[in-house]
């Protein structure tokens, strides 16, 4: 047959192409492998265990292990230098730079463990005979042994087997042994293994097992791996070698790992163990905050790094989650604070927002505050509180994040509240609207929350416990409550420390709007925030109007404002909490609160965009403005008092140390008195005087009229025939 008619099975293009790699070019050098020529001797049947004697010193990497196995290997010796390196590893290379690092700690820990569990093995450790290590490379896949004699023999064997019995019983293994007694292959192989050996770590028994074997003589000790209490026991900081080491080094270290951009590169596959599976994922959940880069393959486990994977793994250990899931559809935000990223609902947030957007959200935002203007009452005081409103529903998603960072720094956290009440003696002041309105701005949804009675007491701790429900960051608002709310809601409140003590770090703040709970007792008050609102709508205005008005005042405010706020927030707290990780930087009265940060930058984007600030934007702090005994509280009681002094002079007795006010000894009089005796500056001594008939009060004259000036300038009590004769014609 002619040659142009022969029949090929390939198209030419088909044909496998083999490239030849020019040594000499250095750009070639990722092709190259690297070989190590042996002459053929011999084949023959040897024993497995046979291969080892006759020699003293032994050094092995291996890719996988059992304890018991290294333990009776290396009896055989005198020394053992052994790596154990990577007996679970991941499918593919090319995983995130901190699911390397979390393989890589996790088998430490296994090793330890491990370790522990044969007290043998762990004895000889400790009187240094047997040293073994774990890689700080991703991933070490060889097996090698190296055996020395006293003589100078040498001995290389290089199978594909691990250190374990299955491996090395000859009816498990059908695959060859390669065995070399040339020196020069030995040196070879060695100097292999000395790099190796510097990119690990030492694995030694911990503190506890290092005294009980070093106390118990060799035959005393179990012959074989033992579990209980030493799979049990377990701590990052104590038990995690390379933790360990790194902070008893006075140098940096580095995990080594490989980025590879072929995501057909696979390991072999080995059966994971429970233990380790769980190890693994134990750090994988502590290294998901951490900001953790690479150069050149490398990531610096530098000591602040450390200190942060420390605080993390305690926080960790801590948590319980609550698979229990409770919740309607309703916004989920969390925030990925190493990236400075918001994610809602899944979706990543668009934090720079354009300036047109902004400018608009401003427009709509000091257009619902001017509304206010339409009603009667205590109007500016109604702005100031709103203004407050808004302060702290915006700083909320960071409030549980904090308190769990501060809870585990034994900081305070009364300034990072998670309940507020709001509360007004008449409907129609503008409270449900409002809080719609800002949850608005923060979502980008409308008529977000419940009813009080749709919401138990145990649905609500669902919200706020469970790990998997609905609700995170974005505060859970419930209205309409009623004189119920305080048998139904008061002793999670009471208890709002149990956001912290079970590291519930997305917890929401819980917002209640009621109409007739405006006497929350002193120890609710110092657990949430509470706001009373005393305005209404004129009669000539009609509420159906104004609720058309309000529902397209919300229809019209946009994202774009709290987008903005959360690019200059989000930076800010996770400094914050940089500083709870690592301890750097705190003081003794160092306490988190965001009030001020978050209210100096609210009043930054209003300022940056060219519009004037109105009054109740001010820089807020919580212990001014948001605490129980805060300004913003007591200023309200001493307006009640001044409102009293100039209807019913004649309930004030006033002589030139004390101010005695003696009410009718009913329920609104005997609240009156106990809110002056708790919330008023204690400079003011306010006591409640024991009286069967009336409810009485005495407090000091100078300071109590200092407040009352500062509060109204030109204040002052009248005394004296004046006093006299005012009480006489009132």
């Amino acid at each position: 047959m002619a040659d142009d008619k022969v029949m090929s099975l390939f198209e030419e293009a088909e044909i496998p192409q083999i490239t030849v790699v020019n040594r000499n070019d250095p750009a070639a050098d990722n092709n190259l492998i690297r070989c190590h020529w042996v002459n053929y001797e011999d084949t023959t049947m040897e024993d497995p265990l046979s291969l080892f004697d006759g020699y003293q010193d032994l050094k092995v990497i291996s890719f996988s292990y059992n304890f018991g196995f290294v333990a009776r290997i290396t009896e055989k010796f005198e020394e053992a230098q052994i790596i154990l390196g990577a007996e679970f590893v991941a499918s593919k290379l090319n995983q995130t730079l901190a699911n390397q690092m979390d393989e890589i700690l996790a088998t430490a820990d296994e090793l330890r463990l491990s370790l522990h569990r044969n007290k043998k093995l762990a004895k000889r450790v400790v009187e240094e005979e047997v040293e073994i290590r774990c890689p700080m490379a991703m991933i070490d896949h060889r097996k090698i042994y190296l055996l020395k004699a006293d003589d100078g023999r040498t001995r290389t064997i290089m199978p594909s087997a691990n250190l374990s019995a299955r491996a090395w019983t000859g009816f498990n293994q059908i695959e060859n042994f390669v065995v070399s007694d040339d020196p020069a292959t030995y040196n070879a192989y060695l100097t292999e293994f000395e790099t190796a050996w510097e990119l690990s770590e030492s694995v030694l028994p911990n503190a506890r097992v290092e005294k009980e074997v070093r106390d118990t003589p060799m035959e005393e000790l179990p012959d074989k791996d033992i579990a209980g209490v030493e799979t049990d026991i377990y701590s990052v900081k104590d038990d995690n070698p390379i933790l360990e080491n790194i902070q008893k080094s006075i140098t940096d270290k580095a995990i080594i790992v490989r980025e590879v951009d072929d995501p057909e590169t696979k390991l072999e596959i080995v059966e994971y163990n429970k233990d380790m599976e769980k190890l693994k994922q134990f750090h994988g959940e502590i290294s998901k905050e951490l900001k953790l880069s690479s150069k050149n393959g490398v990531i610096q486990l530098v000591p602040n790094i450390i200190k942060k994977y420390l605080f993390n793994a305690n926080k960790v250990s801590m948590k319980r989650v609550s698979i229990e899931k409770k919740s309607a559809d309703y916004p989920r935000m969390t925030i990925d604070y190493p990236t400075n990223s918001v994610i809602m609902d899944g979706q990543k947030v668009d934090l720079y927002p354009s300036d047109e957007e902004v400018k608009s959200d401003i427009r709509e935002l000091l257009t619902v505050f001017s509304n206010f203007d339409n009603f009667i009452g205590r109007v500016d005081q109604a702005k100031d509180n709103y203004y407050k409103l808004m302060n702290a529903l915006f700083s909320s998603p960071f409030n549980a994040k904090l308190r769990c960072a501060a809870y585990l720094r034994d900081v305070g956290t009364s300034g990072l509240p998670l309940y507020v009440l709001l509360n007004s003696p008449k409907s129609n002041c503008g409270k449900t609207f409002m809080v719609r309105y800002f949850l608005k701005m923060m979502t980008g949804k409308k008529r977000l929350g419940y009813k009080f009675d749709k919401v138990k007491s145990k649905e609500l701790e669902a919200f706020q416990m469970s790990e998997k429900v609905q609700h995170k960051g974005i505060p859970i608002f419930i209205d309409e409550i009623t004189s119920s709310f305080k048998i139904a809601f008061a002793g999670m409140i009471r208890t709002v420390d149990s956001c912290e003590a079970d590291l519930r770090e997305y917890q929401p703040m819980t917002v209640f709007a009621s109409n007739v709970v405006s006497d929350p007792d002193e120890t609710l008050r110092k657990r949430m925030i509470f706001m009373n609102f005393d305005i209404g709508l004129p009669s000539k205005v009609i509420p159906r109007e104004m609720d058309t008005k309000g529902r397209q005042l919300i229809n019209r405010i946009g994202t774009a404002f709290y987008r903005k706020y959360l690019s200059y927030m989000l930076p800010y707290v996770a400094g914050e909490l940089n500083k709870l990780d690592t301890g750097e930087g705190l003081t003794d009265k160092y306490s988190p609160e965001l009030m001020q940060k978050s209210s100096e930058i609210i009043i930054q984007i209003v300022k940056e965009y060219g519009f004037d600030v109105p009054d109740y934007m001010k820089v807020l702090t919580w212990d001014t403005d948001y605490a129980d005994n805060s300004r913003s509280v007591y200023t309200e009681e001493l307006d009640r008092m001044i409102e009293l002094y100039k209807t019913e002079k004649k309930l004030f007795y006033i002589d030139e140390k004390y101010v005695t006010i003696c009410l009718s000894n009913d329920k609104t009089g005997q609240k009156m008195v106990s809110n002056w005796v708790s919330l008023l500056p204690r400079e003011i001594q306010a006591e409640k005087l024991p009286d069967a008939n009336n409810a009485k009060i005495r407090m000091n004259r100078a300071e109590l009229e200092h407040h009352l000036a500062k509060h109204q300038p030109g204040f002052r009590f009248d005394t004296g025939i004046r006093a006299k004769i005012k009480n006489w014609l009132t």
